[in-house]
């Protein structure tokens, strides 16, 4: 009987892999959560997820073995709001229809940020992305609110 070789992945592959399934995940108790809290538990879980795969070091490797700074957005952005837009609609969130096109594409802009710290901050704490996560979704949420505010209709 012949052994199988094992394949191993790339980090890209592993990342894509833990999007697809962090996408459709959502706990139960979090239905009730307020939609800045059910954000910011899904991409808390999102972390725990990489951080369990140990993609780290691998990723922060792969970006920057990019010819060009900031090339690697092209590569880790679409997966990253594909999942985003499962997401947001399996947490429920009530979004305006004309914010709804445009919501996964801020919250993944947002992640992109919130991955970058989260490549840098190797600390259990995770106290530097903690805080920008809250920062940005508190901005996120009040961008909302006075988009709502405003009354449009499409």
């Amino acid at each position: 009987m012949a052994r199988r070789k094992k394949t191993i992945k790339n980090p890209f592959e592993i990342y894509q892999t833990i999007l697809r399934e962090w996408a459709v995940e959502v706990s139960p108790d979090m239905q009730d959560e307020l939609p800045r809290e059910k954000l910011l538990d899904a991409m808390l879980r999102l972390f725990e997820k990489l951080g369990a795969a140990e993609l780290r070091a691998p990723l922060n490797k792969e970006i920057m073995m990019q010819p060009v700074p900031w090339q690697h957005i092209k590569i880790y952005y679409p997966p990253l709001r594909n999942a985003m837009r499962w997401q947001w609609t399996a947490l429920d969130i009530p979004t305006p229809s004309l914010l709804s096109f445009l919501a996964p594409h801020l919250l993944a802009m947002a992640a992109l940020r919130w991955l970058a710290i989260w490549l840098r901050d190797p600390t259990p704490s995770q106290e530097r992305l903690m805080a920008t996560m809250d920062r940005d979704l508190n901005r996120i949420h009040i961008a909302v609110q006075k988009f709502n505010n405003l009354n449009l209709k499409s």
